[in-house]
């Protein structure tokens, strides 16, 4: 008997083993069974121009994600996005916030307006931030 694999049967066998590891449950692979999210698996974000979509936008990630730094340059705008997020650091200066809060944050949310968020998205990548 010959211990040669065919082309064949070693393409059978690792898609069938491929396939094998995408039906697995979750768990197998040292997922949480609970479903919950470990808070060192979720990204700390800060956010920029948080009024109008910006807001929305917090929105879309805050129940399964740390938003750690807010910034706007209207705070009377921004007051209700501030009192939703009170665990939030408060800035009026992204400068500022990517000065203090750099090493601690892990992605933006950039929602100004045109003429100034190409800059704030730039600076954030040059950081090694996801934007």
């Amino acid at each position: 008997m010959s211990d040669s694999m065919s082309r064949r049967d070693f393409l059978q066998k690792g898609s069938l083993a491929a396939a094998g590891l995408t039906i697995l449950p979750s768990f197998v692979m040292g997922k949480n069974i609970s479903g919950a999210t470990a808070p060192s698996d979720k990204l700390n974000i800060a956010a920029i121009g948080i009024g109008g979509m910006g807001n929305a936008n917090i929105k879309a990630v805050k129940g399964t994600e740390n938003i750690v730094a807010l910034c706007d340059v209207d705070w009377k705008y921004a007051a209700g996005v501030f009192k939703e997020n009170p665990n939030a650091k408060q800035y009026k200066d992204w400068r500022k916030m990517y000065d203090e809060m750099g090493k601690s944050i892990d992605a933006v949310i950039v929602a100004t307006a045109d003429h100034t968020h190409a800059i704030i998205a730039a600076t954030a990548m040059t950081m090694g931030k996801h934007a």
